[in-house]
């Protein structure tokens, strides 16, 4: 009897002790989560943290994810909603390992063939798993703009721009009267003011009416001076040291081409068509540079 008290007494504030790692673990292995190193770093070389990360993803309360870029394991906390979820427990290995990959796709997606090659699943298998998550709302399907496939994300996650195009697209098709107004009001305030700066322009672009739940930014508003630009319709100022005004692009500075002075020339623009425009930069498959359609215009 004596022994035995002994035992509990010894046992209690081991058990204390482990549910205490297990609280810190998964509070660090919250949001983007932490590598092997970086978890025993802010644990300061606990003996036990990895043995007790290893039995938190056998018990899904932590997942295990790859780094894209480095290849090193990522151990990061799933959600209490998750965790609580029966279904998502008792989900078998294989759909865990499905809805593991879509989850390091992250707000960029997964296809169904990149998904195919990464598991080494049957194609019908697969499509029995997909259809499964779906259908308990863990993932979603959508179609991006840039590859036309279908892509999948994680129920709660907010598609790239990269996918939905941007504002650029409205239901996923290309919204090209929303782009001839930003450029008709980009190229009516420069020919009444000689020149601005892109934050300027930015700026008197929000004060036009524009819908509330349009969020423009200053790349957006650079995509739709580079389309003016291209077009040969307006040029960005050079300083006289052969510089272009600060080194911010907010502070780049344009102006009307010189001797181009009739609203009139905005109005055929071949990028307020272009169905690529999203994705039409210098040095990119598709650029300016080797555009025909602009060639000819």
């Amino acid at each position: 009897k004596e022994e035995n008290k002994i035992m509990k007494t010894e046992v209690k504030p081991r058990a204390k002790a482990k549910t205490g790692i297990i609280k810190k673990i998964y509070a660090l292995c919250q949001g983007e989560g932490l590598t092997e190193k970086q978890l025993l770093k802010a644990m300061k070389g606990h003996r036990d943290t990895l043995k007790t990360a290893r039995e938190l993803v056998e018990k899904r309360i932590l997942q295990l994810l790859k780094d894209t870029v480095t290849d090193e394991l990522i151990y990061q906390s799933l959600s209490q909603d998750i965790i609580k979820n029966k279904t998502f427990k008792n989900m078998t290995e294989r759909e865990y390992s499905i809805h593991q990959l879509i989850d390091m796709s992250k707000d960029n997606g997964v296809s169904f063939t990149e998904l195919k090659k990464a598991s080494h699943m049957q194609r019908g298998e697969l499509k029995t798993i997909l259809k499964r998550l779906e259908e308990y709302k863990f993932i979603k399907t959508i179609k991006s703009i840039k590859s036309k496939q279908r892509v999948y994300l994680l129920w709660g996650v907010k598609p790239s721009r990269e996918i939905t195009g941007g504002i650029w697209y409205i239901n996923q098709q290309y919204n090209t009267t929303f782009i001839d107004k930003l450029r008709g009001i980009a190229s009516k305030y420069l020919l009444s003011k000689g020149h601005a700066s892109l934050s300027a322009i930015l700026d008197h672009v929000h004060h036009q009416g524009l819908d509330a739940s349009v969020k423009l930014n200053v790349e957006d508003m650079k995509q739709i001076m580079d389309t003016l630009i291209y077009g040969g319709l307006v040029e960005k100022i050079i300083t006289h040291t052969g510089g272009q005004y600060g080194a911010d692009p907010a502070d780049e500075h344009y102006q009307i081409v010189k001797g181009l002075m009739d609203i009139n020339a905005f109005t055929d623009i071949p990028c307020g068509t272009c169905p690529r425009f999203s994705v039409c930069d210098e040095g990119a498959f598709t650029n300016p540079e080797n555009c025909k359609y602009l060639q000819d215009w």
